[in-house]
């Protein structure tokens, strides 16, 4: 797999905070194509691929990156079946209305959702020049109720919400679109760096959710 097709799959990985599934499976299943050593991950989803190559005569470097992405998740379901929702990492309040998003439902599958906000024309004049906050906000399912929401659509509280972006790449210009950069492309540079023949006998490379590096004797 070339390094482009590698950032396109974990880019359009659907990876809330405690969520990183996806990301998990596709970095297993590059290490293990790749043959870059032992891998496994814990029940917090920290996926960890470790060379045996090194025969202890060497320093041990790490690299690693974090695999999930700024989201939200379901923190009430309203009356009329729209999903009031906290943030997961650090959004500005004025990027969010109008976001596409995808929310798990509770077996699994996701559905499509829209983020909204009070229509302009029902606004006063003071509203209009200020920044709506998220609790201002609902995600729209097209849910009419909270019975449906819940027994059709099968989405409770508690459910991961994330950005529904589609990585795309201007081969014309060498520019990426897509969603959680940061730091899907982290993962992807440790898996490359991983995969470099130079580099692989001193290398071992942890994915999960706190950025460093660290050198061992």
């Amino acid at each position: 797999m070339n390094s482009l097709k590698l950032i396109e799959q974990l880019s359009n990985a659907y990876g809330a905070c405690g969520f990183e599934d996806q990301v998990v499976e596709i970095a297993e299943k590059f290490a293990q194509d790749e043959a870059l050593g032992s891998v496994r991950h814990d029940c917090n989803l920290n996926v960890y691929i470790t060379p045996e190559k090194n025969a202890g005569k060497k320093p041990v470097v790490m690299v690693d990156a974090h695999s999930d992405e700024v989201s939200f998740i379901v923190q009430a379901i309203k009356p009329n079946g729209t999903l009031q929702f906290l943030p997961l990492g650090g959004w500005s309040n004025y990027t969010v209305p109008a976001h596409k998003v995808k929310v798990q439902t509770y077996d699994g599958r996701w559905v499509s959702g829209i983020v909204a906000s009070t229509p302009v024309h029902f606004l006063s004049a003071a509203q209009k020049n200020a920044c709506p906050t998220i609790a201002d906000m609902v995600i729209d399912i097209g849910s009419t109720s909270k019975e449906e929401t819940e027994k059709v659509y099968n989405i409770h509280i508690g459910a991961p919400v994330v950005p529904d972006v589609t990585f795309e790449y201007d081969e014309s210009n060498d520019v990426m679109l897509g969603k959680a950069f940061d730091n899907r492309l982290g993962c992807a540079a440790v898996l490359d760096t991983m995969r470099s023949e130079e580099h692989t006998s001193e290398l071992q490379s942890p994915i999960h959710l706190v950025c460093r590096l660290l050198l061992e004797k």
